[in-house]
């Protein structure tokens, strides 16, 4: 019985680790430049639509953009470009910045990235939103770029939410973030700050949903014992 309980968490974890494979696969938003973005946020006054397009830290381009680890590129490219890709032949991370001036003296309870346009994709592949510590200025300064240390912030520290997006694009997608978005934006608007950024990632590890995982574990585990319990019937016989 040890064995095929074994079996059958060795199948589980296999499982698992497919769907953390998925994370590091092609890419996402392709060809995406032009299109602003929007952060979907509820107060206890009410709702508010925040967009990269509201009041541009560059002129005539969007506040949002990716860093990579070895692609140029400038301050007026605002495609929201993340993953890794053949041509290049290196990794991108994205981000989104808002205004969130017209938030001052509020509470927020609720917010959702809702991403516009999302062009073409490489994959499939899940999408994680991050919390950013780099400043909104340096980064949507992107003639900076390659830059491997705001690469790293774009895709690591609080996970805000994730998603996955198919192969073939919606026209768009709303990720809604969880309570540490939720906190570090209440912050932000505490704090006075002129702008609140995140980022974005592929090379996360997917949380799959619990109860997927307990389901999976609970039918591979029946199954075991089910064969296990006819060897022994037909032994006995």
């Amino acid at each position: 019985m040890i064995r095929q309980c074994l079996t059958a968490w060795l199948a589980v974890t296999v499982l698992v680790g497919v769907l953390n494979a998925q994370a590091n696969a092609g890419y996402l938003f392709g060809w995406t430049g032009g299109s602003p973005n929007f952060l979907e946020v509820t107060t206890v006054t009410g709702a508010r639509t925040l967009s990269t397009a509201t009041n541009p830290l560059t002129a005539l381009s969007n506040n949002q953009g990716w860093w990579s680890l070895g692609a140029t590129s400038t301050n007026d490219n605002d495609n929201f470009f993340v993953g890794n890709d053949d041509y290049f032949q290196t990794s991108f991370n994205n981000y989104f910045t808002f205004d969130i001036s017209a938030l001052k003296g509020q509470t927020v309870t609720g917010v959702v990235l809702n991403i516009q346009n999302p062009g073409i994709n490489g994959s499939s592949a899940t999408y994680f939103v991050h919390d950013v510590s780099t400043d909104a200025a340096t980064l949507n300064a992107k003639s900076a770029n390659p830059n491997g240390i705001i690469f790293n912030d774009l895709g690591t520290g609080a996970l805000y939410g994730q998603k996955t997006i198919p192969l073939i694009n919606d026209t768009q997608y709303w990720i809604t973030l969880n309570a540490a978005a939720v906190n570090d934006l209440n912050a932000a608007i505490t704090s006075g700050n002129a702008y609140f950024s995140v980022g974005g990632t592929l090379n996360g590890a997917v949380v799959p949903e619990p109860s997927g995982i307990l389901i999976a574990a609970m039918g591979l585990l029946t199954l075991s014992g089910r064969a296990m319990w006819k060897r022994r019937r037909s032994a006995a016989e």
